[in-house]
């Protein structure tokens, strides 16, 4: 599934059902691409802390200017915002 141009995301069998791989499987691959830096952001703690049937549909990414088109294709939903100050003490690091 190609999410930008010369970018294309590979659906492994185990995720084919639900035709989407979650944002972290991914995310560090696609920005290297882009060559920016970004973080993962207006997440609900749930999402993080077990609560699975609280997950979001949409996933937000926050990075660098200029602004990045939004993406949706298929099941991938990804929403992009710039921002110039990065609030690094409200940043967790997950892996």
């Amino acid at each position: 599934m190609p999410l930008r141009r010369g970018f294309n995301l590979i659906i492994p069998p185990r995720y084919s059902e639900k035709d989407k791989l979650t944002l972290q499987l991914y995310a560090e691959n696609l920005f290297k691409y882009l060559n920016r830096t970004y973080y993962i952001g207006l997440y609900s703690v749930a999402k993080f802390h077990g609560a699975s049937h609280q997950q979001i549909q949409q996933d937000y990414i926050i990075t660098t200017k200029p602004t990045l088109l939004d993406i949706s294709k298929g099941n991938i939903d990804l929403r992009f915002f710039t921002s110039a100050n990065w609030p690094e003490k409200n940043i967790l690091i997950k892996k």
